[in-house]
C-alpha cells in the first residue's frame, strides 16, 4: 500500500514538472510571436483566444492594414497572415459535418448563430452522440499559393457536455462571426470602390468630350451653333451612368447658395455653364447629372 502511494506520488510529480516546462514553453512562444508580429508591423486591434493546456491559438485582427494572424502558440510555434481581400469563405466543420458556411456571395448554411456567445444551434443532425473528436475551421483565400487554411481546435474524443467543448465552440462560432464579417465588409468595399472608380471615369469621359467639341469648334470643324447644340445634348445626356435620383432629401436649396454657384458664375461667366458644373462635380464628389441639376435650379430661381 505504501509503494503504491510513493509510485502515485511520483508520478504526480512528473506530471507537475511536466505541466510547468509545458506552461513555460507556451509563455516563451506567445513571446516569440509577439516580437515576431512587431517585426511584420502587425498592430492587433482584436484577439480571439483559445487557451487549452494541449492546444494555444490566437486569432488577431489588423484593422489598419486590413489582414488577420492566425498565431499558434502550443504545441506548435507558427503564423499564418491573411490579407482581408484574399478571403472567400469560411466554415466550421465538427466530425467531418459542416456546420456553418459562409462567404462571398453566399448564404450562411448549417446553423445559426445564437446567444451572447454565438453557440450553434440547430446546425448537428447527430444530436444523440455526446460526444465529437474533431472541430476545425477552414478559411479559403483566393491566393493560389495558399488557398486553404485549417485551423484544428478539438483534435481527440471530447465530451459535448464538458467544459472543454463549450470553450472549443465559443472560440470557433468567434473565429467565424470575425471572417465572415470581414468577408462582407470586403465585398461592400469592392463594391464601392468600384463604383467610385466608374463614377470617376465617366466624369472623365464626359469632360474629353466637352474638351474635344471645343477643339472642333475652334479649329474650324463645326460652327458656333452645332457646338451649343451637340454641348446641350451631351449635358442633357440621360443615359450617363453618374445619373441618380434625386430626392428630397439631396433637394438643392435653391435661396441658399451652399454650393457657391454664384461665385462660379463670377470667376467663370454666365456663359461658361460646362466649367460651373464641372466645378461642382469636383468639389463635391456629385455625379453628372445630379451636378447639372444643381446649377440648372440655381440658375433658373437666381
Amino acid at each position: 500500500m505504501g509503494i503504491a502511494i510513493i509510485v502515485l506520488i511520483i508520478i504526480f510529480i512528473i506530471a507537475f514538472i511536466g505541466m510547468n516546462k509545458d506552461e513555460e514553453k507556451a509563455k516563451e512562444n506567445e513571446y516569440s510571436i509577439e516580437d515576431y508580429l512587431k517585426s511584420k508591423n502587425f498592430k492587433t486591434s482584436q484577439m480571439k483566444i483559445y487557451n487549452q493546456y494541449n492546444n494555444r491559438i490566437q486569432l488577431r485582427t489588423d484593422l489598419e492594414h486590413k489582414q488577420i494572424a492566425i498565431c499558434y502558440i502550443f504545441p506548435v510555434e507558427k503564423t499564418d497572415f491573411i490579407k482581408f481581400t484574399d478571403i472567400i469563405e469560411c466554415e466550421i466543420i465538427e466530425d467531418s459535418n459542416t456546420i456553418m458556411k459562409g462567404g462571398v456571395g453566399r448564404a450562411v448554411v448549417g446553423g445559426v448563430l445564437a446567444g451572447g456567445i454565438g453557440a450553434v444551434v440547430g446546425a448537428n443532425t447527430r444530436a444523440s452522440q455526446n460526444v465529437t473528436n474533431s472541430l476545425q475551421i477552414r478559411i479559403v483565400t483566393k491566393n493560389i499559393n495558399r488557398s486553404l487554411y485549417t485551423i484544428n481546435i478539438i483534435t481527440a474524443e471530447t465530451q459535448k457536455d464538458s467544459k472543454e467543448y463549450k470553450e472549443a465552440m465559443n472560440f470557433a462560432n468567434d473565429v467565424y462571426a470575425t471572417i465572415t464579417s470581414i468577408i462582407n465588409n470586403s465585398e461592400k468595399s469592392n463594391i464601392n470602390v468600384g463604383g467610385k472608380k466608374d463614377m470617376e471615369q465617366n466624369n472623365n469621359d464626359f469632360i474629353e468630350q466637352l474638351e474635344r467639341l471645343s477643339k472642333l469648334k475652334e479649329n474650324g470643324v463645326i460652327t458656333q451653333e452645332e457646338f451649343e447644340e451637340s454641348k446641350q445634348k451631351i449635358l442633357n445626356s440621360t443615359s450617363h451612368s453618374n445619373t441618380s435620383t434625386t430626392t428630397q432629401e439631396n433637394m438643392v436649396v435653391t435661396d441658399n447658395d451652399i454650393y457657391h454657384i454664384e461665385e462660379k458664375i463670377q470667376r467663370y461667366g454666365e456663359n461658361e455653364k460646362i466649367r460651373i458644373i464641372n466645378a461642382v462635380m469636383k468639389e463635391t464628389g456629385k455625379g453628372l447629372a445630379e451636378s447639372k441639376e444643381i446649377v440648372d435650379n440655381y440658375m433658373k430661381n437666381r
